[in-house]
């Protein structure tokens, strides 16, 4: 087999598991908004309540002066309950 034909069927493998990420990802949207659904939005963010990034700071700053880390660590925000943190 040669590089291009090794390259191309792993262009298919992953356009194909995007196709099955993004069906999986609006399947389980639809399914949440359904009357029915045990998974419902709103008590979703009742369970996990988000976390201000002021917060999220905070801690890493605790653990940072426990720890002895000289480096301070950076947060972003990504989204609304997920964070970045790196050097």
């Amino acid at each position: 087999e040669s590089f291009a034909e090794i390259s191309k069927d792993n262009l298919s493998e992953r356009m194909a598991g995007l196709y099955l990420l993004i069906r999986r990802r609006l399947l389980k949207r639809i399914k949440s908004l359904s009357p029915k659904s045990h998974k419902k939005p709103a008590l979703a963010r009742h369970n996990y309540p988000g976390i201000s990034i002021k917060e999220v700071r905070e801690r890493i700053s605790r653990f940072e002066s426990v720890l002895g880390f000289e480096n301070e660590l950076r947060v972003d925000q990504i989204y609304q309950q997920i964070y970045r943190i790196s050097l």
